[in-house]
C-alpha cells in the first residue's frame, strides 16, 4: 500500500511499463481501470525466494537486473554484528501531516489499499554504459529473515550509485543497522538516503533528522569500504535541485576499428561503450553492410571485400535516436592503391 498504490494508475497514464515480482504484476493488472491493463514484466517468478534475481531488456541499452529481497520490518534486538546493541532511532515529532494535510479523497485511497498483499520487495540495478545504479525504497532484516540475499546483491558490484531507504521499522530496536548492512554489501561509490521523509505521523520525522544517526551507524563500516560521497537529500529543497541527482557517465567513446585478415579482406567492427549501440551500417566504395546487435568490445561479424577505396564509413545508430558518423583510412590488406588521374 505504501509503495505501490498509485503504480497502476501512474503506468496508465503515461504508458510506462510495471516490472515487478509475479505476484505484484497480477495484484497490479487488477487495479486497471480500462479494458487494457498496463504492461507488467514478471521479472520475479512466483513464489520466489528472497535473492531470487532476474533480467529484463525492456530499455535498450540499460541492463536491469532486480532482486527479491525484503520489506523493513522490526525485530528483536542484535547484540551487534560490530559489537554493543545499537540505539534505537526514534522520530522527532515533526509538522508535516499539519501543514501539508491529506485530503479526504486520500486517506481514504490509502487506508483502502493498508489490506493488500506486498508481493515481495524488488531491489534494482540499472547498468548503462559501464555505469551502474542500485534502487531500493526498503531495507529489511536480511540478518535474521534472509541472510541467503547478501550473496545476490554481491553478484551486483561494482556499484557506482545507490539510492537505498534508511528509514524502516527495525529502527526502533536495531537503529539502522539493515541499511549499513545494505551499503557494506553493495559498496558504491556514491550513495544517496531514501525514504527519510515525514509521510506517517508517529512513525517518521523530517528527513533531516536522520542525518546524525546514519553517520554515525556509517561510522562503524571500514573507512576503506565507506562510500566515496554521501548526497544527502533535504526537504524541500534539494527536491527543486536536479544537479543532487545526476550523475556523470564514465563513457568510452566509441571507435570504428579495422584489421586485415588475409589479401583483399577486411575486418570491421566498434570498440568502446556499446550498451547504447543498437545499429550500424558500414560502407566501403558502393558497398553497404548492416551489422545488428549485439556487439562486442572488440570486432563485430562484419567481413568485407577491400577494394581500392581509400576510407571507410560507418554510420552507428544509438537507443536515443541520435546518430554517430566515424571514419578511418583502409590499410591496404595486400590491395594496391588507385592511382590519381592527371
Amino acid at each position: 500500500f505504501d509503495h505501490a498504490a498509485d503504480a497502476t494508475p501512474i503506468a496508465e497514464a503515461s504508458g510506462a511499463t510495471l516490472v515487478g515480482t509475479a505476484e505484484q504484476c497480477d495484484e497490479l493488472r487488477s487495479r486497471a481501470m480500462r479494458a487494457m491493463p498496463p504492461r507488467c514484466v514478471e521479472v520475479v517468478p512466483a513464489g520466489a525466494a528472497p535473492g531470487t534475481a532476474g533480467t529484463t531488456d525492456i530499455l535498450p541499452g540499460v541492463e536491469i537486473t532486480a532482486v527479491k529481497h525484503l520489506h523493513s520490518a522490526g525485530v528483536a534486538p542484535d547484540a551487534g554484528d560490530t559489537g554493543g546493541l545499537h540505539v534505537p532511532v526514534l522520530p522527532v515529532p515533526g509538522t508535516a501531516i499539519v501543514d501539508h494535510p491529506p485530503t479526504s479523497e486520500d486517506l481514504a485511497h490509502l487506508v483502502g489499499r493498508l489490506p493488500d498483499a506486498e508481493g515481495g520487495s524488488v531491489l534494482y540495478r540499472f547498468r548503462t554504459a559501464g555505469t551502474s545504479l542500485v534502487w531500493h525504497d526498503t531495507s529489511g532484516p536480511l540478518d535474521e529473515q534472509a541472510p541467503a540475499t547478501y550473496a545476490a546483491l554481491r553478484d551486483l558490484r561494482p556499484v557506482d550509485v545507490q539510492l537505498g531507504a534508511i528509514q524502516g521499522f527495525n529502527q526502533f530496536t536495531n537503529g539502522l543497522r539493515d541499511p549499513r548492512r545494505y551499503i557494506e554489501t553493495l559498496r558504491p561509490e556514491v550513495f544517496v538516503p531514501t525514504h527519510h521523509d515525514d509521510w506517517a505521523a508517529g512513525i517518521t520525522t523530517n528527513g533531516v533528522n536522520y542525518k546524525t544517526p546514519f553517520f554515525a551507524e556509517l561510522e562503524r563500516v571500514p573507512a576503506a569500504e565507506r562510500p566515496r560521497e554521501v548526497r544527502f537529500l533535504e526537504d524541500p529543497t534539494d527536491y527543486l535541485r536536479p544537479d543532487v541527482l545526476t550523475f556523470p557517465l564514465a563513457l568510452d567513446p566509441v571507435r570504428l576499428v579495422r584489421r586485415c585478415i588475409g589479401r583483399g579482406r577486411l575486418r570491421v567492427g566498434l570498440a568502446g561503450d556499446l550498451d547504447l549501440v543498437t545499429g550500424v551500417r558500414v560502407r566501403l566504395d558502393r558497398t553497404y553492410r548492416s551489422v545488428g546487435a549485439p556487439f562486442t568490445r572488440t570486432f563485430s561479424p562484419a567481413t568485407l571485400r577491400v577494394t581500392r577505396s581509400r576510407r571507410i564509413t560507418a554510420t552507428v545508430r544509438r537507443s536515443d535516436g541520435t546518430t554517430l558518423t566515424l571514419r578511418r583510412t583502409l590499410p591496404r590488406c595486400g590491395v594496391p592503391r588507385a592511382r590519381g588521374r592527371g
